[in-house]
């Protein structure tokens, strides 16, 4: 989701740079008359032939360049109109701009059409230059329609503002709700004194705007969750900044709460949770991965690319192709380096060539995840078992089956499930015993 709205924001940046050359443009018709019908016509044919027919202004009127409206403003690329604003109006505070700020008392659209993502192959946007400090003090958009992008989106209405005076001090608050519904979307952020500070809160009935948006992602929610509640919560230096949220739909939950430190990017005492009821992941052409509940508890510390901690794990029901598992419990303790675990399989379904009671009997498996040198174990076959012996060896106690190696690559033979992953000249080992 993060990604598709800095794909529409980029392409935003992109082509919208142009508007900004407007002031420069007005500048030019003052001398012909800006607010003559001449004057527009030329301001309008500037923009075009500026960005290369990507920014088609029509119907400008107003007073230039205090209060400019403009019936309609597309954003086109080779495939046609991508965004569409109809009824726009500007009202800007001029002898602001002879201080080096843009001073915006409002900025609003009647309507607002995405009739598709931007392509994404692009130039990247180079930085768009902003003056000293940047206000609008009420933006507003009446009617914002995402469905013919987003299938199922409901059309939804905008209100806020921003106040920037520089990347140290910047205050923005969003208000955003759907039209004939009761879903209602909140985020305020700001820095100041260099403290950062968020809030977000989302309130959705079921088929909403979530729903619309995670189809094109490949996840399929259920078709009731329920109604979506998320409150989140950050707040403090960057080196300590406190983090709460807590998310719920239905007998869907999730939770997290503990210091990041965004400066060297790790966490402490970082503890998550989630409930996750039947959904379904498709992904391009893989086979797609569904399952009918996931639990999770974590507590970690340390960096956010390897942190160390406990975690446990419940899985049931889960599919995809030919391989699956009826329930799954487990836990892990350790880091990336090292990992001890513990778990218990039930109703497996897998392509290898495992005991007839896999399906049927518990397997436990117990043992030590090491990696001896990360560096060398790439996308490699993953070997189990022994050379000259037999795969596996088994035996039941209390109806469960305990799967043990028989031997472990060439070496003698030794209790435990040892798998190998080689990569060049380095190699590591994970034994199970």
């Amino acid at each position: 989701m993060g990604r598709i709205l800095l794909q529409v924001l980029g392409r935003l940046g992109r082509q919208l740079r142009f508007v900004l050359l407007v002031p420069l443009l007005v500048l030019a018709a003052l001398l012909m008359g800006a607010n003559t019908d001449l004057g527009r016509r030329l301001l309008a044919w500037g923009v075009a032939e500026l960005s290369g027919g990507q920014v088609v202004l029509s119907g400008l009127s107003g007073t230039l360049p205090a209060a400019p409206r403009l019936a309609r403003l597309e954003l086109r690329d080779a495939d046609g109109i991508w965004l569409a604003v109809e009824d726009a109006a500007l009202d800007l505070e001029v002898l602001s701009l002879l201080w080096g700020e843009v001073s915006i008392e409002s900025l609003s659209a009647r309507s607002v059409v995405l009739t598709r993502l931007p392509p994404r192959d692009g130039p990247a946007a180079g930085p768009i230059g902003l003056p000293a400090g940047v206000r609008v003090g009420h933006l507003s958009i009446g009617d914002l329609a995402l469905d013919q992008a987003f299938p199922g989106a409901p059309r939804l209405a905008v209100e806020g503002g921003v106040t920037a005076a520089g990347a140290g001090n910047v205050q923005t608050k969003v208000i955003v709700t759907a039209r004939g519904r009761t879903d209602h979307y909140r985020l305020e952020a700001g820095i100041a004194h260099g403290l950062y500070r968020l809030e977000l809160a989302v309130q959705e009935d079921p088929g909403g705007l979530l729903v619309a948006l995670a189809e094109p992602l490949g996840l399929r929610l259920p078709p009731d969750p329920g109604a979506w509640r998320l409150a989140a919560r950050a707040e403090g230096p960057p080196a300590a900044i406190s983090l709460s949220a807590a998310l719920e739909a239905g007998q869907l939950h999730a939770a997290a709460a503990g210091l990041l430190d965004l400066d060297s990017r790790s966490a402490t005492g970082l503890h998550l949770s989630a409930e996750v009821p039947a959904m379904a992941l498709a992904s391009g052409d893989l086979p797609a991965i569904s399952w009918r509940r996931i639990a999770l508890e974590a507590d970690l510390s340390g960096p956010l690319d390897g942190p160390q901690g406990k975690a446990r794990v419940e899985l049931e029901g889960l599919a995809s192709g030919a391989l699956g598992l009826e329930r799954l419990s487990a836990t892990a303790t350790g880091d990336p380096a090292r990992l001890d675990l513990a778990g218990e399989i039930q109703g497996l379904r897998t392509t290898l060539d495992l005991p007839e009671t896999a399906a049927t009997v518990p397997l436990r498996v117990a043992g030590e995840l090491s990696l001896h040198d990360r560096r060398d174990l790439g996308p490699q076959p993953v070997e189990l078992g022994g050379v000259g012996g037999s795969l596996l060896e088994q035996s039941h106690s209390a109806g469960v089956t305990v799967l043990r190696a028989a031997r472990r690559f060439g070496d003698a033979p030794r209790a435990g499930l040892a798998t190998r992953c080689g990569s060049g000249g380095g190699s590591g080992y994970r034994r199970v015993t």
